[in-house]
């Protein structure tokens, strides 16, 4: 749990320093097992940045596989407050 905190900080300071579309930043994670993909990256709409964002998560399965994070969602900062993910696993809940 503490590592998906320290991640969720570390996407959330990114998205405070983007000042134009010329900046970007890969975020990845250490592979603790061969299942799972990243999906292709997505963008917020042009003269707009990331200013929240949403995950999938799965809680404890005590003995089942456990999954945890599933995908991350980025909540723009224009008019409709576009939300944008490029893929998301089969398990878990969205969490606000």
């Amino acid at each position: 749990m503490n590592k998906i905190f320290i991640f969720l900080i570390f996407i959330y300071l990114s998205v405070l320093n983007v000042s134009g579309r010329s900046y970007s930043r890969v975020i990845s994670s250490v592979r603790h097992t061969n299942w799972g993909n990243w999906h292709a990256p997505v963008f917020c709409p042009g003269n707009s940045f990331a200013i929240g964002i949403q995950i999938i998560f799965l809680s404890y399965q005590w003995t089942k596989d456990d999954s945890h994070l599933n995908a991350i969602r980025l909540i723009c900062d224009d008019i409709a407050s576009t939300r944008i993910q490029s893929g998301e696993g089969p398990f878990g809940s969205w969490l606000t």
